[in-house]
């Protein structure tokens, strides 16, 4: 079996940005249909209430590859051209689903890539540049202070029809 660059490179990656201070949440299951995830939203309504209302978006750190980004379903035109432009990653496709499918009810969010390859194989590797990378890109885009609130396409949906502004 390889390194398990998978999961690890992304807990290192939260890890190294404590510091920041943004709420860190981490989950298991996720390649298992997302259970933690699911279970956290459907058992703690007061923390899928302050994931969903305290925070303008998330930022995962689960996905392959040296630079890109995915925000799978859960993010709008906006937010994509705004992670494109912090980051300087693209989006190959909007496929699959990840943990922030589950956790970002209200709000965006994206999946960096954190520099793994061949995960789940024999041959899995890190790519250390590109984790450091990653890092780098991170740290300056999440710094604490000024980052925007970004809502998703679903809550302005639901805003509106509850008759929000």
């Amino acid at each position: 079996m390889g390194c398990g660059a998978d999961d690890r490179a992304g807990c290192a990656i939260l890890w190294a940005l404590r510091d920041l201070g943004h709420s860190l949440l981490v989950t298991s299951c996720e390649e298992y249909g997302q259970k933690a995830s699911h279970w956290l939203m459907e058992h703690n309504p007061d923390l899928a209430a302050e994931i969903n209302d305290a925070h303008g978006f998330a930022v995962a750190f689960d996905r392959r590859n040296a630079a890109d980004f995915k925000c799978y379903d859960v993010g709008t035109d906006a937010f994509r051209a705004y992670v494109a432009a912090m980051t300087g990653y693209t989006e190959p496709d909007r496929g699959s689903v990840t943990d922030i499918c589950v956790l970002c009810r209200d709000i965006p969010g994206a999946n960096l890539s954190v520099g793994y390859h061949n995960e789940h194989t024999p041959a899995e590797y890190l790519d250390l540049a590109a984790w450091r990378r990653t890092l780098a890109v991170a740290r300056a885009w999440l710094a604490p202070s000024g980052l925007p609130r970004f809502r998703c396409a679903a809550a302005d949906v639901l805003s509106l029809a509850a008759g929000g502004a």
